[in-house]
């Protein structure tokens, strides 16, 4: 087993673990909010907190592909782009974040005599959208891109998987529906649907210019399965919150 192989099942077995305990401590900050603690020593525990993950899913991508550069026998300029896009969008991340963590903070402080106020979403327009669609635009599209980006310097480099392809797409399979749930939670599916679905298109195009099989590379089975289990678990929700006529757009960050 490769490496890179190794630290993207970490990395989901972390993620499998993550997300129920992202919801449960989510869910507890919103309650809170009736009753909030107010002190500098809050803010900065859950921006420490919040920065310490962030830090760790960057070591766990950098290392995979560092791990792809390295047992590369050549590289070429099209690696190099993939790299370079790769480090844009870890960035673009880390600044989602960093927008995503301060409007929580912002939304948590405000204090409820100024929430009943005519004039709140006004104020917090701003707030809103940090702590909504762009933040989790930034955040969550950016991770398709992310895999996307290492997927295709899989392939570009020709390292063919160690393991039976079932295994990464089982685990990737997995992967998506509770990257799909998050989303559900989080309120900006539409855009993660978009995105996940351009990122589909664009695995398949430089699979089928390239005369690559997806199959035959670990990363590239896992981000298929991922992809089609994320976007039919978002369409099924989408059918069914259609036929209630209920808000799918625009409705995170409130």
């Amino acid at each position: 087993m490769r490496l890179d192989e190794l630290l993207i099942l970490l990395l989901s077995v972390c993620f499998w673990i993550g997300v129920p305990s992202f919801i449960y401590f989510r869910l507890k900050m919103l309650k809170e909010r009736k009753f909030p603690r107010y002190s500098k020593r809050r803010v900065l525990k859950v921006t420490l907190v919040n920065l310490a993950i962030n830090i760790g899913i960057l070591v766990f991508f950098a290392a995979i592909l560092g791990s792809l550069l390295l047992s590369a026998q050549q590289l070429d300029s099209t690696d190099l782009l993939f790299t370079l896009l790769f480090l844009i969008t870890m960035g673009l991340i880390f600044y989602g974040y960093g927008l995503y963590i301060a409007a929580i903070v912002l939304e948590s402080y405000t204090l409820p005599a100024l929430r009943n106020a005519k004039a709140f979403k006004i104020q917090f327009i701003a707030t809103h959208l940090f702590h909504g669609i762009i933040s989790h635009v930034l955040i969550y599209s950016g991770y398709f891109i992310v895999l996307l980006m290492l997927s295709l310097l899989e392939m570009s480099t020709g390292q063919g998987t160690s393991l039976p392809s079932s295994f990464f797409l089982s685990t990737g399979a997995v992967s998506g529906t509770m990257y799909a749930g998050i989303q559900v939670f989080n309120g900006t599916m539409p855009y993660q649907f978009v995105t996940a679905a351009v990122v589909l298109a664009c695995l398949l195009l430089y699979a089928d210019s390239s005369n690559e099989a997806l199959f035959a590379f670990s990363l590239s089975s896992y981000l298929l399965a991922f992809l089609l289990s994320f976007l039919f678990i978002e369409a099924l929700y989408f059918l069914v919150k259609g036929r209630k006529k209920a808000r799918l757009w625009d409705w995170s960050g409130y």
